[in-house]
């Protein structure tokens, strides 16, 4: 498994970018907690974005799609949470576009400028009257107790904040990149219910920064499956000082200097990713797929998300039962290519000090059920695909299937 390649950094430990100021407040949605999170760019900021491939989209998807689309730069992100603000017709719409210009005049830049998002229950208009008064008295700040703030706005179900940062040097300077996300439930590989906002002091054209956080996302965000349901909201925001034109004396210099970015932005999305995927919704065990050998990265992909998204791997895992058949039928499924009767099949803990075997080429092995329990028990287990059939290989997060789950999805509207 690659580990990360920079040292990362969370809770109280969070490094914040310079250029950047953050708030979490009470908008008006929650009756006692922190509903609205809002980041400020002190300069115009370049974006790059993923948004969600469910083709029912909220108001503040749609908008922001046609804003980064457009190259608008951006000054800020306000995020609401508790009321997905989706599936609500043009006073919807409006609602979201009144959003962003009580922002924007708080801000004090063009509402164009501003990006929204909102996660929560779908079908609800928002109480713009109580959040446009609330945006009045907005007072961001760059400590991280205002960044903490944000992280805890934008949470829903999550148990617990999902932020981390780190610092890394490319050419000759020193950059942070910083990123929150929130979720929990409605998690499949689509982008599914999550938002991650990232900003950093590297200074990276648009089209550089658009194209390393797709690659990253479809490496972290879209390898990860709670509950095979994905949101009608999810996006990833990614925000950046304008262009790197004229820092570098030749092109080596300057695609050294995204290397060093996109190395950092991996290990960035993949802890956000996992963290997600470990506090999925009544979650008790955290799961990993590697599948290895595998003829193509596609098919590598599409075998790891569909063991790890099968709701019956997952009880299975619950009922700390080593059921090896679920995990080949549902790679048998999952639309990937693969040979039969080249697929191993283990179980192990992440560190690897325990692993037991249930099926070497494509031969179901005799094991110990008592082993297999004591790897079973752990809270981090991999499940580790051999294929025999090339070189590809890929890496899918998820988690077990709880009665917690049921309880807690069972009345989310109350």
């Amino acid at each position: 498994m690659q580990e990360f390649h920079n040292e990362l950094r969370t809770g109280a430990d969070i490094q914040l970018p310079s250029g950047f100021s953050f708030a979490g407040y009470r908008g008006g949605i929650k009756k006692d907690k922190l509903d609205t999170a809002v980041i400020v760019s002190q300069e115009s900021s370049n974006c790059a974005a993923v948004f969600t491939r469910n083709k029912v989209r909220a108001h503040c998807v749609v908008r922001n799609e046609k804003l980064v689309d457009r190259g608008e730069t951006v000054k800020g992100i306000i995020v609401n949470s508790g009321n997905a603000n989706a599936c609500t017709g043009e006073e919807g719409e409006g609602n979201n576009e009144r959003f962003a210009a009580a922002a924007a005049q708080r801000i004090g830049c063009k509402s164009e400028q501003i990006l929204t998002a909102s996660t929560g229950v779908i079908g609800v208009q928002l109480p713009i009257a109580e959040m446009e008064h609330a945006s009045g008295s907005i007072e961001t700040g760059s400590s991280g107790e205002h960044f903490l703030a944000a992280v805890d706005a934008i949470m829903t179900t999550d148990t617990r904040r999902k932020c981390v940062s780190c610092r890394f040097i490319a050419g000759g300077s020193s950059f942070t990149i910083t990123g929150m996300a929130k979720g929990s439930g409605m998690i499949h590989p689509n982008m599914g219910t999550m938002l991650g906002f990232i900003v950093t002091d590297a200074p990276i054209s648009a089209p550089s920064l658009q194209s390393s956080l797709k690659l990253v996302v479809d490496e972290t965000f879209n390898m990860i499956s709670v509950d095979g349901d994905t949101s009608t909201n999810d996006m990833v925001l990614l925000l950046c000082p304008p262009g790197d034109r004229g820092r570098f004396s030749c092109e080596q210099e300057r695609m050294d200097f995204l290397s060093s970015f996109h190395s950092a932005l991996y290990d960035i999305c993949r802890y956000l990713a996992v963290e997600i995927a470990r506090d999925g919704e009544g979650a008790t065990k955290l799961l990993r797929c590697r599948v290895e050998g595998a003829s193509s990265l596609q098919n590598a992909r599409t075998l790891a998300k569909g063991v790890i998204g099968s709701s019956l791997v997952k009880c299975a895992f619950f009922g700390e039962d080593a059921n090896w058949g679920r995990i080949i039928a549902a790679m048998g499924y999952s639309g990937a290519d693969f040979n039969q009767k080249a697929v191993s099949i283990s179980f192990r803990n992440f560190d690897e000090s325990r692993a037991i075997t249930l099926m070497k080429r494509g031969t179901p092995v005799v094991f110990s059920e008592e082993e297999a329990k004591k790897i079973l028990s752990q809270q981090e287990i991999e499940i580790f695909i051999g294929l025999e059939e090339g070189s590809a290989s890929a890496t899918a997060w998820g988690c077990d299937l709880t009665y917690d789950y049921v309880k807690i999805n069972g009345d989310y509207r109350t």
